[in-house]
């Protein structure tokens, strides 16, 4: 019988609901058994912030997923650029004096590592009591001293405004925290009589701190690890390691064959093993007979370069570092076709500018006001003052010369069509600096390139190219 001549015979029952059920139901589809269809999204378990200690400390992988946007945030610095040269000189002055780039570097590395990063301000007040549950009054900053990061291991409690009425909603409005850490030790003890046993607890006010956190939802406390979003990522990182290492381990094996084999016992073919590991080196010379077979076998890894290739398509994807920079490549150098490379640059310009910049300014702005700071105070708002972040990057020896070699061109087109002249040519390329040196616009350590004119060159260098290749 045909396959069709069942819904011709009469004699045959037919049950639409029993033919076209899927006939792999049986076997767990789509039933409790199916992994895929029991899938579900559960309450992701905290990592202990000693384990993600342990692990930033142990792991390669996961201590340069914390340490190089953190690094890259700062490394390049910033320009505060005053009217007043003095007030300039005097401001930069005290601001490096408390470290900034470091100290920035570490909050925002510690709020990687375990969600929350802070930088305690060294304030020295006028006053003989200093309430620090309270607000900063700025008329009595005097001086800051110093600047500490920390993370939230000692930080209890976090108060945040939770009324969407209130034009601080979702800000933090100050924390608890305990000077004795999980280890007992006491921190702030001057002296070692000093040191006591016992925890202190203080309110700070969130106008002395600063703080940055990462992934914290409105109905959270404390932010999220990047270590904890991506710990199936970091797993699967090291299962590869593991991998790679017992495959390198085995990759070669030598493999001897002889009818004799068969009649050795278990600790003959022990010693026959040793022997042959010892005396089978790289020089060495095997004398066997007719019989006898020796020869080396490889392990096949066809397909691991595209396993391994997953893994860092999606490192890369949850931490938004390229795989060429997870995987060394020299940061700061982009080159024409390195697209991605300058995305990233361009996301750490945007947490410069988002995160970094409100706290550097409320810094700055802090020791305007201090009288002892460029002997005497100053208004920020009245004062003509600028904070700028160097560039992250430079352009490449061979893109910097094909970058000139196109301007140039539109140079001399502009100049033979009377669109600009030479002079104001000369003073756009080649702009006079403070010292009265003239330099280049292109990998001038002292003119680096900013956003607008790296956007300006790749559109010129394309521009450019597209013409040769018209011609």
């Amino acid at each position: 019988m045909k396959l069709f001549d069942l819904f011709k015979s009469k004699s045959v029952q037919h049950n639409d609901s029993q033919e076209f059920n899927d006939f792999m139901a049986g076997m767990g589809k789509s039933g409790a058994r199916d992994g895929l269809a029991g899938q579900h999204i559960v309450r992701a378990d905290r990592v202990s912030k000693t384990d993600l200690s342990e692990l930033y400390k142990t792991n390669p992988l996961a201590k340069k997923i914390v340490d190089m946007p953190a690094d890259d945030l700062t490394k390049s610095g910033w320009t505060l650029t005053i009217n007043d040269a003095s007030k300039q000189t005097a401001y930069n002055d005290a601001l490096n004096a408390l470290n900034p780039k470091k100290v920035f570097a570490d909050e925002f590395r510690l709020a990687r590592l375990y969600g929350d990063g802070y930088i305690a301000m060294g304030l020295e007040e006028t006053g003989t009591k200093v309430d620090t549950t309270l607000p900063l009054d700025i008329s009595h900053l005097n001086n800051i001293t110093y600047l500490n990061a920390f993370s939230s291991k000692i930080v209890q409690n976090s108060l945040i405004c939770l009324n969407p009425w209130d034009s601080r909603y979702g800000q933090e409005e100050a924390i608890q925290i305990s000077t004795r850490p999980n280890n007992g030790a006491f921190t702030l003890a001057r002296s070692p009589e000093d040191a006591d046993t016992q925890p202190i607890i203080e309110v700070f006010d969130a106008s002395r701190y600063f703080h940055h956190s990462i992934s914290r939802l409105e109905d959270d406390e404390f932010g999220t690890s990047l270590l904890q979003t991506l710990n199936d990522a970091v797993k699967v990182g090291d299962s590869a390691l593991w991998s790679v290492g017992q495959i390198l381990f085995d990759y070669v094996f030598k493999v001897y064959k002889s009818q004799d084999a068969a009649d050795l016992s278990a600790e003959q073919r022990a010693i026959v093993s040793a022997k042959a590991n010892y005396q089978f080196h790289t020089n060495a010379l095997a004398v066997i007979g007719n019989n006898e077979d020796l020869t080396k076998e490889a392990t096949t890894v066809t397909g691991a370069a595209d396993l391994l290739d997953f893994v860092w398509d999606y490192l890369s994807m949850g931490t938004g570092i390229p795989k060429t920079i997870l995987k060394g490549q020299s940061a700061g150098t982009v080159a024409g076709a390195q697209y991605d490379s300058m995305t990233y640059y361009g996301s750490i310009a945007a947490t410069q500018e988002n995160e970094l910049r409100p706290q550097l300014e409320t810094l700055i702005k802090y020791l305007m006001q201090c009288p002892s700071v460029a002997g005497g105070t100053d208004d920020p708002d009245k004062l003509d003052w600028k904070l700028t972040f160097n560039p992250m990057w430079q352009v490449d020896e061979l893109t910097d010369a094909q970058a000139r070699q196109y301007l140039a061109q539109s140079d001399v087109a502009y100049i033979q069509n009377g669109v600009i002249g030479p002079d104001e040519i000369a003073a756009m390329r080649f702009p006079k600096d403070n010292s009265g040196a003239a330099g280049p616009t292109l990998n001038n350590d002292a003119m680096p390139l900013n956003e607008q004119q790296i956007k300006a060159m790749a559109k010129q260098i394309y521009s450019g190219m597209s013409a040769n290749q018209d011609d």
